[in-house]
């Protein structure tokens, strides 16, 4: 090991001061290109999983900013929107009748369902509702007017259309309005 030691020593002593300074630029060199090696090899794969996993969480909070600011707007617009129950019973056909005479339509037949009890102390009335020969532009706005009302709640439960036959720019539209009153409790005990 001293002869080693001893030969190394005497081999740079006898270099150039310039020759010094190339050996001792390729020995960084070396080192840099081992530690460098390592880094790779034992590190990066690492970084790259946490990198993926940091993206994620990134997506991640995205996603739930955006939901969180959807999901606020519409828990506002719900609360703005819940349905009361009526104090007294609600009468639909002449509800429904003169919002049809208000938006200039004639309603063919309506029918009225049987009352229902959905829930305790609330009483839920359909009626069945036909139109035809009835335009779209015309149609739209009656069926907002019925979920818009302000003297009951109502809303449609079902919808359909089909074209009419004879002119393809007006439809036939069956559909189901319902609402909901609380039940008097005085025809109850009776």
């Amino acid at each position: 090991m001293k002869g080693l030691k001893n030969s190394i020593r005497t081999n740079l002593e006898h270099l150039s001061d310039r020759e010094k300074m190339m050996l001792g630029v390729m020995f960084i060199a070396v080192f840099m290109l081992i530690f460098y090696m390592i880094y790779y090899f034992m590190f990066f794969k690492k970084i790259k999983t946490a990198q993926k996993t940091l993206s994620r969480y990134e997506d991640a909070m995205l996603d739930l900013k955006i939901e969180g600011e959807a999901y606020l707007v519409n828990k506002k617009m719900k609360n703005m929107n819940r349905f009361k129950p009526a104090e007294k019973e609600v009468h639909l056909y002449s509800l429904i009748g003169s919002l049809a005479k208000k938006n200039n339509l004639e309603i063919k037949t309506i029918n009225e369902k049987p009352v229902t009890q959905k829930f305790k102390g609330i009483t839920e009335k359909d009626v069945e509702v036909y139109m035809q020969g009835v335009s779209l532009d015309v149609l739209a706005p009656f069926l907002v007017s019925i979920e818009k009302n302000t003297k009951a709640p109502m809303y449609i439960k079902t919808l359909k259309m089909n074209r009419d036959y004879n002119d393809d720019t007006k439809v036939s539209a069956r559909f189901i309005v319902a609402t909901f009153y609380k039940k008097n409790e005085s025809k109850g005990k009776k």
